[in-house]
Parts: structure tokens; sequence; C-alpha cells
């Protein structure tokens, strides 16, 4: 009889792929938000960890600090009651929870359409962002490849970690080290990234059409 149940282990395999979504964090997304005139404040997506960018109507919003808001005089909130085109953003608390944008909207925007269409995004309150995975959809997933390579170990350390039936103290820390170690390789990668684009943009001296310059995988051979 197996020592663990399918539905204790698969519960240990969606807090996994939630939690290296967290440690990574390489789930990027765009989503509208609907606006009403008159209305500053919006709640947002309750897995996003993460701004890296937001507009409106297609023109960027830079963030607004809270230090800017109590020091500038321009930037009070009874200077920004007036409705009109929104210029600044302001993550309430740095908790993503809510996010309140400023001046006061004058216009009422839906969150429906294809959002990789310009002309869409002309007309749309949109946030770039860092989710977590949601296990049970299918928009926020961890690669397959990672979820096969990575998430095994950590279930299997949780699995053989917690007491009662089944620990494993010996085999948990086995499994705590082969995700750890599979875990670093992933950031590494995912920090090399980056600089693989940069240096693709980058022109060469013989003007050829420039490669990315991708992470090496020799010493990441699975």
């Amino acid at each position: 009889m197996p020592i663990f149940d399918d539905s204790y282990l698969q519960s240990l395999i969606d807090e996994g792929e939630i939690e290296i979504s967290r440690q990574i964090r390489l789930i990027h997304n765009r989503i509208a938000i609907a606006t009403t005139a008159g209305n500053s404040i919006y709640s947002l997506p309750t897995n996003l960890i993460g701004i890296r960018r937001v507009t409106w109507k297609g023109n960027e919003l830079p963030a607004l600090s809270v230090i800017e808001m109590n020091t500038s005089d321009y930037f009070r909130p009874q200077n920004l009651m007036n409705q009109t085109v929104p210029k600044w953003f302001n993550p309430l608390n740095n908790n993503y929870e809510k996010i309140q944008i400023l001046p006061v909207p004058n216009e009422s925007l839906v969150d429906t359409g294809d959002l990789n269409d310009s002309e869409i995004i002309k007309e749309r309150f949109i946030i770039t962002g860092i989710f977590l995975a949601i296990p049970t959809g299918t928009t926020y997933r961890l690669p397959e490849f990672m979820r096969r390579n990575v998430i095994k170990f950590y279930a299997m350390r949780e699995a053989y970690l917690r007491e009662g039936k089944g620990q494993n103290l010996t085999a948990s820390e086995y499994f705590g080290n082969m995700y750890s170690t599979f875990l670093g390789i992933y950031k590494e990668i995912m920090e090399a990234i980056p600089r693989a684009v940069r240096y693709s943009l980058e022109p060469n001296q013989h003007r050829k059409i420039a490669r990315p310059q991708l992470p090496t995988t020799g010493k990441w051979s699975f």
C-alpha cells in the first residue's frame, strides 16, 4: 500500500508550483482592469506579486510614491480629485492588492479584448505584471519541463519531512538538496535571459544579424 495517497501528493505538487513561481518569478502576463469614471482605486488579482508596467489607453503611467504624495503640494489628494486623464499610479501599501490611478479617471473603460492588439491597447487600462501560479487553471502555470524537473523534488521533500506516516528525514534531505539544485539552475537561467536579449540587440562590428547569446547548458545536463 502506498505511503502517501494521491490527493495528499497532489496538494504538495500544487503547493510546490505556487512556491516555485514565487521564487523564480517567471510568469508574466498583461491584464486589463475595468474602470469607472470618478473612481481611482481598483482591486488587483490575488496572485499578482509584482507590477512591471501600467498604461492608460496606451500611455505609460509612472509610479507615484507615498513620499511624493506626502511631500509635494502638487501631488496632494485634494489637487488630484478633479476627473481627468490619469498620469500616475500608486500601488497602495505595496502589497499589490489594490492600485490607485491619479488624477481620478474621467472615463470608464472595459476589460475585454485581445491585449496584443495595438488598437485594443489604446482603449484599455492595462497592467503588465508578475504572477503566482494557479495550478488548477491553464493561464498561470510553470512551463511543463520545469514542473517535471523541480516540483517533484519539492513535493517529495515536503512529504517525507512532515510528521506522521512515512516521515523519513534522510529522504527529505535528499529531495531537498535536489530541489535546491534545480531551483538554483532555473534561477540562473532566468537571470541570464535579459543579458541574452540585450546582447542580441547590440549591433556587432561586422553588421551581421545579431544572435541571442543564450546561457550555456554544459553544466546543466539533466
